[in-house]
């Protein structure tokens, strides 16, 4: 199948296939000469991205996206109540989205062939304020985290996050609840359904 220069459209989805297409293909799909359809984990090994932001300093400034495989994608927003001027009490507004698996795939390849399993575990500028960002993406069944405290990290790094984000907000919205936490790394999200 490798050899087809002629091949437009491939649509396998569904088809209980196994194993990542041949690079050729894979290469066509991201050029953009080949149209999939098919399930991510034939275009990608990665299968979920877990990318949370928040301020040392600012009140009200964090935010967690968790994107599957599957399409699922969960985003924790952390809201003040502002019931008074004095009113410091948050809570968290939690928005169960789906975003195509065709892009899903994409940052996927993004994030593999932009070197993200390369960077450093942590990079720091010595500063007292700043964004503390943290990308944690799973591959193969193994979790690579990155942390990125006051923008001290390369370009490189700077735009995975600007990408995942980006994948993130064009999700489709389904559903929103307030929740008061939100939850860690360590109690992981029961699986979406669509």
């Amino acid at each position: 199948m490798s050899q087809r220069t002629t091949l437009e459209d491939l649509v396998v989805f569904g088809n209980h296939l196994s194993g990542e297409f041949p690079e050729v293909l894979i290469g066509r799909w991201l050029a953009g000469t080949l149209w999939v359809s098919a399930e991510p984990v034939l275009l990608t090994n990665i299968s979920e991205i877990d990318f949370e932001s928040s301020s040392s300093s600012i009140l009200c400034r964090s935010h967690r996206i968790v994107m599957r495989s599957d399409g699922a994608v969960t985003v924790f927003t952390e809201r003040c109540r502002n019931a008074s001027p004095q009113d410091r009490v948050t809570y968290w507004e939690v928005r169960a989205a789906y975003v195509w698996l065709g892009d899903f795939a994409k940052l996927g390849r993004f994030i593999e062939t932009n070197g993200f399993f390369d960077f450093q575990d942590e990079y720091y500028r010595n500063v007292t304020e700043g964004t503390f960002v943290s990308t944690r993406v799973t591959r193969v069944r193994k979790a690579y985290e990155v942390v990125n405290y006051a923008d001290g990290g390369p370009f490189g790094l700077w735009i995975v996050q600007q990408a995942i984000e980006g994948v993130g907000e064009g999700a489709e919205w389904q559903k929103t609840i307030h929740q008061a936490k939100r939850p860690r790394w360590t109690n992981p999200l029961p699986p979406q359904k669509q």
